[in-house]
């Protein structure tokens, strides 16, 4: 078994995680400029990469941009991962591959703790990458406290390329947050990911 085997129903059923809704703290978020690179980037390729119906596409085309975006604003001070093998404990089915695992480490060659957010990419329904995406969040847990790293919160995101939807875990409480958030509140996006990441 691998993280894409989990609906949110066997993610809580397994763990023992509770699942709420929450909110998205919008009004003590400060939106974050986007540079004109990225504005134009996503401007000549958002069509194309939603026309390609597939997670890889809008992963390469529209998510990747969003995240190297962030790391520049960070001044590199983040590792952002991508397809990166997260084999935590196979036995409960904590393996396989991550889309990207965001570290709050500057090492871009080796995954150090602590890992502080997951991003899935999909190309359907948000709510079909919720079990998916809390496995490897609840992964990201077990890695921080083997290395003993006291984070006491792990953000989760699963995005279609034009939605972007957080989840948030917190010991064993699991909230998916609302509002979605759009690529067109480009920089409430780059902001909330700002704040939760660097």
């Amino acid at each position: 078994m691998s993280y894409n085997k989990f609906t949110l129903e066997k993610v809580s059923n397994d763990f023992g995680l509770s699942v709420h809704t929450g909110k998205l703290p919008i009004s003590e978020i400060q939106p974050e400029k986007a540079s004109e690179g990225l504005i134009n980037y996503l401007a000549e390729n958002r069509d194309w990469a939603m026309a390609q119906l597939s997670e890889k596409a809008r992963s390469e085309l529209i998510v990747s941009p969003v995240l190297a975006e962030i790391r520049k604003i960070s001044k590199k001070q983040i590792s952002i991962f991508s397809g990166k093998q997260f084999d935590i404990d196979s036995k409960r089915g904590l393996n396989g591959v991550c889309d990207y695992i965001i570290s709050k480490n500057p090492d871009i060659f080796i995954l150090r703790e602590p890992v502080v957010a997951i991003v899935e990419a999909k190309r359907g329904i948000l709510e079909g990458g919720w079990g998916q995406c809390a496995a490897e969040m609840y992964a990201a847990t077990i890695f921080n406290q083997t290395h003993k790293i006291e984070k006491p919160i792990i953000y989760g995101v699963v995005t279609s390329g034009l939605a972007w939807q957080f989840l948030k875990l917190e010991k064993s409480n699991l909230y998916i947050l609302e509002p979605e958030i759009k690529i067109d509140d480009l920089e409430l996006l780059l902001g909330i990911l700002k704040k939760l990441v660097i």
